[in-house]
C-alpha cells in the first residue's frame, strides 16, 4: 500500500466507540437505545429538555426477567414488521425457556429454528434477540426450574451464530465476561462458553446451515460436545471432541500435531475433506468451514460420508521424527505409485525398459512388502501384481517368476533391522526424487493450448508447475512453472466444465498463454494450483516477488516502509523489497498496525519476535524505530471504531515523522480500508460492512492514497492485482460502495 502525507486524529478516548468513563451496563444501553416508557420522554433529555425522565425502576425493568410476553420490541425499530417480528421472537424465547405455553405441535426446536430463521432473514433483529436473551437471564426469577438454564443455552445457540452490531457488541462482551469470571456466579461456564462461541463467530462468520433436530436437543441436555470420528490414510480412525463451533482448520491443526507438524506453514498443505459413500466423491473443505455445518446438511440429505485428512499440497520435504506422519504419506502415495502415475517411463509403448527403472521397481516393491509386515514365504508369483506398478509390470516384458526372484533379492539386502515403519519411510525417501513426487493428478476430457489439442489426457500439479501427461505412456507433453501461472477461471459450455488457466513469464508481460481444460474437476484443480500459489510466499523467489518486480517495473521507489509486527507480514515486506532488488531499505516494524484485536484468538495478544530476535534472524528491521504503539499500548478489548482510529493515529504519526514521498506499509487485509478510511472522509465501518469488504479482499492486495493540496484520494492499485483460483482479482472500489 503506496501512500503520500495524511491528516491529523484524536486522541482515542473511546472503547468500542463508547465513552471510558462508562460502565457497558445493560442499563446503560437501555438508557441510550430501547423503546422509552409511555410515562416519560427519554428523547428530551438529549435535547436538555427534561419533562418526565425514565425512572431508574423502569430502566431495571426493561434489563431484568419478564415472566409476560412484551407488546413491543426492546429496541426502538425503524418499522413494524421488525416490531411485529420481535414480538413474536420473544414468545420463542419465552417457550424454548418453558416460560410460556407451546403452540400446538411445536417443540424446541422449532423455537430455536424460528428465532434463527427471524435474525437470518432480518439482521437487524440480531441485537434484538441478544437482548431479549440478557433480559431473561438476568435476575430470572421463574417459577420452572429449568428456565435459567434454558435460557443460557440458548444464548449458546445464538453466540455460535450472530454477531452483534458494534454498538452492543461491547455491552454483550461485558455481560458475558462479568458471569463469566465470577465463581459466585450460577452459569459462569456457560457464559465462557458463550464468550468463547462468540469470539469465534467473530473470527470464521458463525455458523450457516441451521442444526438438526439432534443437535438442538443435544445443546438443550446441555452436550455441546460430539466425538466426530475423523479418519488418516491408511484406515486409521481418530475419535476428536468436536464444538459447535469447531471449524476445519482445527481439527487439521489437532491432526498435525499429533503428527508433529507444528509449522502453520507446513499445516497448511493439509486438508480436510469427506468422501461420500455412494459414489466415492470426494470434497475438500474450506478452513474456515464449521464441522457441524457440514454434518448437519449432510445428514439432512441422508448422505454417508466419511471425514479423512489428506495432503493436497507437497512443498515441505519429507520428515522422519513421526511414524504417524510416515503412515499418511505412505498410504496416501502407494495408491498413486501403484497405478503408474509417478514413474517416469521411455517414450512409446514398445520401447525396452531401462535396467535402472526394473531394478528401482524391484527395490520399491522388497520395501512394500516389508511394509505390509507378511511372512517372506508368502510372496508368490500372485503377490507380484500388487507390488510393481501397472505400468511398469505390463511393459517390462519379465515373468512373475523373474519379478518374485528380484524382489526376494531385494529383500535379502535390506538391514536386519528394517521393519515395516523402517521399509515405508524409505519407501518415501526414494520416490521423494522423482519429478511426479506430490502431484495431484486429473484425468481430463481434453486440453486446448493454441493451436494444439490433447484428448483425454492426464493433468498433474505440484511444486513443479502444472504438466500434461500422455494416459497411456504417461510421457511428458507439456508442462508450465508455477511461477507463471497468473490466475484460473472455472466456467461451463453447454453443461460441459471447463478451466481456463492464463499462463505469462512475467505479471506485466501482454504476451499471455491460455490453457483451456475440459473437465467436470475444475474447481478441484483450480483450488490446487491457487493453494500451491497461496503458499508458495513462503518460499523466496516466487509470489511476493512478483509484487516486488511489480512495482519495480512500474518504477515505484518506496523511501520508507512500515509493516505489522506479525511474522507472515514482515516476510511479505522482505519478499516485495527483494523483487524491488531494493537491499539497502530497513523495515521500521510498528505494532499499531496490527490487525483488529477482536480477531486475537482467546482474546490475546499474540508473542512477536521482538526486533533483536528479528535482526538475529537476518531481517532488515530498523533497531532506531521509536514505535507510535507499543505492545503494552494495544488493548485486545478494543472495538471496531477503536481499531479505524488505532489505524489512523498510526498513520498520522508516521507522516507527521516522515516528509519521504513515497511510502510503503505491509499490513492487513484490513488495513487496507482502516488506514485510509477517515482520511478520505469516512466514518469507521459498522460489523457487516467490514467483514464483508474483508472477504473481498485477496491477498496481497494493494491500493495506493494520493495526496493533493492536504487532501486525500484512493487511487486504486499502482501495480495489476494478483489473481488466481482461491486469490480473486482485487476491486478496490469496494471500500466505496459502502455509506
Amino acid at each position: 500500500m503506496t501512500i503520500k502525507n495524511y491528516s491529523n486524529s484524536e486522541d482515542q478516548s473511546t472503547i468500542y466507540g463508547v465513552p471510558r468513563a462508562e460502565r457497558l451496563t445493560m442499563a446503560e444501553f437501555a438508557i441510550k437505545h430501547f423503546r422509552q416508557p409511555k410515562s416519560s420522554d427519554l428523547g428530551s433529555l438529549t435535547m436538555g429538555r427534561r419533562k418526565k425522565e425514565w425512572t431508574w425502576q423502569e430502566i431495571t425493568d426493561k434489563v431484568k426477567f419478564s415472566d409476560k410476553p412484551i407488546s413491543h420490541s426492546l429496541i426502538r425499530l425503524a418499522n413494524q414488521e421488525a416490531d411485529k417480528s420481535a414480538v413474536e421472537m420473544f414468545g420463542c424465547v419465552m417457550r424454548y425457556m418453558s416460560d410460556l405455553s407451546m403452540k400446538r405441535g411445536q417443540t424446541i426446536t422449532d423455537c430455536v429454528y424460528e428465532i434463527l430463521s427471524i435474525c437470518h432473514n432480518n439482521p437487524v433483529l440480531v441485537d434484538e434477540a441478544y437482548c431479549q436473551v440478557i433480559k431473561q437471564t438476568t435476575s430470572n426469577k421463574s417459577p420452572k426450574t429449568d428456565s435459567l438454564l434454558l435460557g443460557w443455552r440458548l444464548f449458546a445457540i445464538l453466540t455460535a451464530y450472530f454477531s452483534a452490531s458494534e454498538v452492543l457488541q461491547p455491552y454483550l462482551l461485558k455481560y458475558l465476561r462479568d458471569i463469566g469470571g465470577d465463581p459466585r456466579r450460577p452459569f459462569g461456564g456457560t457464559a465462557n462458553l458463550c464468550l468463547m462461541n462468540y469470539q469465534q463467530t467473530i473470527q470464521y462468520g458463525g455458523r450457516k446451515f441451521i442444526l438438526t433436530a439432534a443437535e438442538v436437543e443435544a445443546i438443550t441436555g446441555g452436550k455441546n460436545v460430539k466425538r466426530q470420528a475423523y479418519e488418516l490414510p491408511g484406515g486409521q480412525r481418530r475419535f476428536i471432541s468436536t464444538r459447535t463451533i469447531t471449524v476445519a482448520e482445527e481439527i487439521i491443526k489437532e491432526l498435525c500435531i499429533e503428527m508433529n507438524v507444528l509449522s502453520e506453514a507446513e499445516q497448511h498443505e493439509f486438508a480436510l475433506c469427506y468422501i461420500l459413500e455412494k459414489d466415492n466423491s470426494l470434497r475438500v473443505l474450506s478452513n474456515d468451514e464449521y464441522i457441524l455445518d457440514v454434518t448437519s446438511e449432510l445428514e439432512t440429505k441422508n448422505e454417508k460420508f466419511t471425514f479423512i485428512l489428506t495432503r493436497t499440497v507437497w512443498i515441505h520435504p519429507l520428515r522422519e521424527d513421526n511414524k504417524l506422519y510416515i503412515d499418511v504419506l505412505f498410504f496416501q502415495l502407494v495408491p498413486n505409485y501403484m497405478t503408474g502415475l509417478l514413474t517416469n517411463l521411455p517414450k512409446g509403448l514398445n520401447s525396452p525398459l531401462p535396467a535402472k527403472i526394473l531394478d528401482d521397481a524391484a527395490a520399491l516393491a522388497a520395501l512394500l512388502y516389508t511394509a505390509s509386515e507378511a511372512p517372506l514365504d508368502e510372496l508368490t508369483e500372485k503377490t507380484v501384481a500388487s507390488l510393481i506398478p501397472v505400468t511398469v509390470f505390463e511393459r517390462s516384458r519379465l515373468s512373475t517368476t523373474n519379478w518374485v526372484t528380484r524382489i526376494k533379492h531385494k529383500i535379502s539386502v535390506l538391514p536386519p533391522s528394517c521393519n515395516a515403519e523402517t521399509a515405508r519411510s524409505e519407501f518415501l525417501k526414494f520416490i521423494e526424487k522423482w519429478p511426479l513426487y506430490g502431484s495431484s493428478f486429473y484425468f481430463v476430457t481434453r486440453c486446448r493450448l493454441s493451436e494444439k489439442t490433447f484428448n483425454r489426457p492426464i493433468l498433474a500439479v505440484n511444486k513443479n508447475g502444472l504438466k500434461i501427461l500422455d494416459c497411456q505412456s504417461m510421457d511428458l507433453i507439456w508442462s508450465c512453472p508455477l511461477s507463471e501461472v497468473r490466475s484460473s477461471r472455472k466456467y461451463s459450455v453447454n453443461n460441459n466444465g471447463h478451466l481456463d488457466v492464463h499462463i505469462a513469464p512475467d505479471v506485466n508481460s501482454p504476451k499471455q498463454t491460455v490453457l483451456t481444460v475440459e473437465t467436470d474437476s475444475g474447481s478441484e484443480i483450480g483450488r490446487v494450483i491457487g493453494q500451491y500459489v497461496y503458499l508458495s510466499r513462503h518460499k523466496p523467489n516466487l509470489v511476493v516477488n512478483t509484487r516486488g518486480r511489480a512495482f519495480r517495473d512500474k518504477g515505484i521507489i518506496f523511501d520508507v516502509a512500515y509493516v505489522s509486527p506479525a511474522l507472515r507480514c514482515i516476510q511479505t515486506a522482505v519478499g516485495i523489497l527483494k523483487g524491488m532488488n531494493c537491499n539497502k531499505l530497513k523495515l521500521n516494524v510498528e505494532p499499531g498496525l496490527f490487525e483488529w484485536l477482536q480477531l486475537c484468538r482467546n482474546h490475546m495478544l499474540p508473542t512477536w519476535m521482538t526486533s533483536e530476535e528479528l535482526l538475529e534472524a537476518g531481517y532488515p528491521v530498523n533497531m532506531d524505530y521509536v514505535p507510535i504503539y507499543k505492545p503494552t499500548d494495544l488493548n485486545t478489548s478494543e472495538g471496531l471504531n477503536d481499531y479505524y482510529e488505532r489505524s489512523h493515529k498510526v498513520a498520522k504519526g508516521v507522516f507527521d515523522r516522515t516528509k519521504s514521498n513515497t511510502i510503503l506499509f505491509v499490513a492487513h487485509g484490513s488495513s487496507l480500508d482502516a488506514c485510509t478510511r477517515l482520511a478520505v472522509g469516512g466514518q469507521p465501518r459498522n460489523n457487516n460492512d467490514f467483514y464483508d469488504i474483508l472477504q473481498r479482499t485477496p491477498y496481497l492486495s494493494t491500493i495506493q492514497l494520493n495526496e493533493y493540496e492536504k487532501k486525500y484520494e484512493i487511487a486504486g492499485s499502482p501495480i495489476p492485482p494478483l489473481k488466481h483460483s482461491i486469490n480473486n482479482e482485487y476491486d478496490h472500489q469496494v471500500i466505496h460502495r459502502y455509506s
